[in-house]
């Protein structure tokens, strides 16, 4: 009866395991032969085609409090990955596929490592004398050149007790779109129609250093080094074909960069009775913003030229602290951890109307500057209760100061609890069942202390110096299930009980980020692969993951209940992929659909969506004179953006005064891929 019961909530979950056949959900363990037909050159490549698990989103570590406790489900050699700024799945893309010795899928739970539950892997790697992967990438956009110099390479070694790895990556990419804008009044009657074109490139650039030394004293130490850029760039041409101004043209620019440096180590130790850990990161973050528009009249003459220039600065430093020992039929980890950040910025804004001088603007706000200290302490006790039963109990506090400078700069002080309790079960051979309650707290955006200008818009923010960290209650609970040859899969059901949620809220006279004191955030998240080998196509996978959320939140200027602005409510992705019995040929494509909740501002609502998704095909040899050879094209058939936005007048609670109307075709993007080990 339980094997039905977890079997019928489960059976949309079902997935590929014919490699686990044997195991339950966790205890598997997977060798580099247990993916020969995919031919994968990194770790990041076996991971992924493990059935029914799914790598931890990176945003999570992105926007964790410092390092925190595990957010992320892999670990390398037993070890979670000590970095901000390089996710799990970048570490694993580093990692060549001949230096894995094996990979464990673990019950997160079981392993002692706060913050774990669910499935977790553990890739066990060795590298021996040097050995690497590399790939060479070209991308061509319709109606645009081609871009040549794409790829990555990574190199590993090891001599005796010391190994080291690097990497470097370049992604040059651009996009394109043509389409339509169109401003009616209340009733329908246009006022302005407009012809778009837009062109975007987004290029990104990474090196990384990574040196180990484990000698056999059992000592541990890691040292690592980061370089990322990243810049996001869009232009717009809107050419007015109806026109209530005389604007009969309006070009923008929208530059955002990226330049981070990280250095970061950790060495681990027997201390007394446990093991120590020490961790230490510091980055330094560049990122300069410059938006502008010009507009110019039938005749081609200048009539407005703005231009906003912001500059700031950010760094982080960490420090943290991880004690662990065995007492009282169980493991205790204690860690300590401090961080210090900081932010500066600076803006100017210059306009020139007919063809005169940019002339600067006053703003009304200087340059702003953040600083917060923050020292974080969590006691994490976890011990079995029975041969299926696992319990992880996390108390901790979380106490910052925060200091504000430039207009209305203020000193503040928080103390923040935290905690969780989380049940592990094994409920039967193939199935495990998870419960866990956490007690979060969110991470501050520095950015919401900052004013910005949209010039393109108009949809300026007000920075807020009176901001506080979102806080959560959080309840979840998950099935993971194995289905013998047809595969793997999980269900995850959660709910939220929100406070201090931070969303966009009237600010004197105008609006920004503030905070809402309490709400509601609840979902349902499916995962898992499935195996068409028993009904005789050999080879064929189909992996996917589905997200449907929801969020409850009262409005700061209507009182109306309604979404947190910009909530992610669907989020999945499809991915077929048959590698077709003997042969070296696999073909398949994805489709990744997505939609998000309306972002309410005090006199518009704007609504976006995305059809049909991003999606992709491909077709991959896998032995082209020894190398993989692949071909992919997204969006193969177009993708449509569509935004419709109302604007009110006075304010939301008042009448509707135009509609905007946007629809834009994006344009397909092949990109072609030669890769390969030595």
């Amino acid at each position: 009866m339980r094997s039905f019961i977890a079997s019928a909530l489960l059976s949309v979950s079902c997935g590929l395991s014919a490699l686990a056949d044997d195991a339950g959900p966790a205890g598997a363990i997977f060798l580099l032969e247990d993916f020969a037909q995919y031919a994968p050159l990194n770790a990041r490549d076996m991971v992924e085609r493990i059935p029914g698990f799914r790598l931890s989103d990176s945003r999570d570590q992105d926007e964790s409090r410092g390092l925190g406790q595990a957010t992320e489900n892999v670990l390398i050699n037993g070890q979670r990955v000590s970095s901000k700024s390089a996710s799990a799945a970048d570490v694993l893309q580093r990692i060549p596929a001949d230096t894995v010795e094996r990979i464990e899928l673990l019950e997160g739970a079981s392993l002692d490592i706060p913050g774990l539950s669910g499935l977790v892997v553990n890739v066990v790697a060795q590298a021996s004398g040097v050995s690497g992967t590399w790939a060479y990438r070209a991308r061509a956009v319709d109606g645009q050149g081609p871009l040549l110099l794409g790829g990555d390479l990574s190199v590993a070694g090891q001599n005796g007790a010391f190994g080291w790895a690097t990497n470097i990556s370049l992604e040059p990419r651009r996009s394109s779109g043509d389409g339509e804008e169109i401003v009616t009044d209340a009733l329908g009657f246009p006022r302005d129609i407009s012809r778009l074109i837009q062109n975007n490139e987004f290029p990104n650039e990474d090196a990384s250093v990574a040196l180990r030394w484990t000698p056999a004293s059992g000592l541990i130490a890691n040292l690592n080094a980061e370089y990322a850029f990243e810049r996001r760039q869009g232009r717009e041409s809107a050419g007015r074909t109806l026109s209530s101004t005389t604007i009969a043209e309006q070009r923008t620019l929208v530059r955002n960069e990226s330049t981070t440096l990280e250095l970061g180590g950790d060495v681990e130790f027997d201390a007394l009775a446990g093991r120590l850990k020490l961790i230490g990161v510091y980055s330094e973050t560049d990122r300069p913003f410059t938006n502008q528009r010009e507009q110019v009249d039938i005749f081609a003459a200048p009539l407005e030229d703005s231009r906003f220039h912001q500059q700031t600065d950010e760094t982080e430093l960490i420090l943290r602290g991880e004690y662990k020992w065995t007492a009282l039929g169980g493991t205790w980890d204690a860690s300590l951890e401090t961080a210090e950040n900081t932010l500066d910025s600076r803006a100017v804004l210059l306009r020139s109307t007919l063809g005169g001088p940019l002339t600067e603007v006053d703003l009304g706000d200087g340059p702003v500057s953040v600083e917060e200290t923050r020292g974080e302490g969590f006691l994490t006790y976890s011990r079995p209760l029975s041969e299926v039963v696992q319990l992880q109990v996390s108390v901790g506090a979380e106490v910052s100061e925060i200091r504000s400078g430039g207009p209305a700069g203020q000193a503040r002080q928080f103390t923040r609890p935290k905690g969780g309790v989380t049940l592990s079960w094994q409920f039967d051979r193939d199935t495990t069942v998870n419960g866990r309650i956490d007690r979060e707290v969110g991470q501050l955006d520095f950015f919401d202390f900052v004013s910005q200008r949209d010039l393109n818009d108009g949809e300026d923010q007000v920075g807020n110096a009176d901001i506080v960290p979102e806080q959560s209650w959080r309840a979840e609970l998950e099935i993971e299930r194995q289905f013998g040859a047809w595969g793997a899969g999980n269900v995850l059901v959660f709910a939220e009980a929100l406070e201090d949620i931070v969303d966009q809220v009237p600010i004197g006279a105008g609006e920004g980020p503030g905070n809402i004191d309490s709400g509601s955030r609840y979902g349902v998240e499916f995962e898992g692969t499935l195996n068409f080998d028993p009904i005789g196509l050999t080879g064929a996978q189909l992996t996917y993951s589905a997200a449907f959320r929801d969020s409850v939140i009262e409005d700061p200027l209507t009182g109306i209940d309604r979404e947190i602005n910009g909530e992610e409510l669907l989020a999945m992705e499809i991915e077929f992929r048959h590698d077709i019995a003997g042969t070296d040929i696999a073909w398949g494509g994805d489709v990744s659909p997505e939609r998000e909740a309306s972002t309410y501002r005090v006199d518009s609502i704007r609504a976006e969506r995305e059809l049909p998704g991003r999606a992709s095909v491909f077709l991959e040899h896998k032995n082209l004179f020894g190398l993989t050879a692949r071909a992919e094209l997204f969006r193969p058939l177009g993708n449509v953006e569509k935004e419709s936005r109302l604007r009110f007048t006075p304010d939301r609670s008042g009448v509707i005064d135009e509609i905007e109307s946007v629809r834009v075709a994006e344009k397909p993007i092949l990109i072609l891929e030669l890769s390969g080990t030595f």
